[in-house]
């Protein structure tokens, strides 16, 4: 049996509009939450993205995982 990645969502509410991101992966261990590094960057990117109105107010992480971050 494959082992299944946790994923939650990520809201912010800037200047009255909520953006969402959907289904983002992390980590538990002692009962912290961790996130890796291209995650984080990639959740920075998209909401900046969003506000910039680039993108939509929501998006599900797993359509946008497989792009590449270069930095």
């Amino acid at each position: 049996m494959a082992h299944r990645v946790p994923k939650k969502e990520v809201i912010w509410n800037i200047s009255d509009i909520e953006y969402k991101v959907r289904n983002f992966p992390y980590s538990v261990f002692n009962d912290e939450e961790f996130y890796d590094l291209d995650v984080t960057l990639k959740l920075s990117m998209i909401k900046d993205l969003m506000v910039q109105e680039e993108n939509p107010t929501t998006i599900d992480f797993d359509k946008v995982a497989n792009f590449d971050v270069n930095i």
